[in-house]
């Protein structure tokens, strides 16, 4: 049973670190200017890594389960940057009711 957890653990980090590589790359580039017209790949990197440190046969990663949630920009920092970005846009001045005719 603790080598399927091994494997398990395995695959799951192996795929984490893949996306959440793949989205810092995605997110970082784009800050800088490098990349255009990619898309990142929201939360699977973080849940993967969630996964992977639940079913880690290694006593007390279990508690850092949220830690992955915070390194993909895929997760928290992507959603909250986007949310952030949505509210501070410049919105038109109210122009009043309209009237009818």
């Amino acid at each position: 049973m603790e080598l399927f957890r091994w494997i398990v653990f395995g695959i799951l980090a192996l795929l984490a670190l893949l996306l959440i590589g793949y989205n810092a790359y995605i997110a970082v580039g784009g800050m800088l200017g490098r990349v255009r017209n990619k898309s990142w790949i929201p939360i699977l990197g973080g849940l993967c890594g969630v996964g992977a440190l639940l079913s880690a046969p290694v006593d007390g990663l279990g508690f850092y389960w949220w830690a992955p949630l915070l390194a993909d920009w895929g997760c928290i920092p992507g959603f909250t940057h986007t949310l952030v970005a949505y509210l501070s846009r410049r919105r038109p001045p109210h122009q009043g009711r309209p009237t009818g005719n």
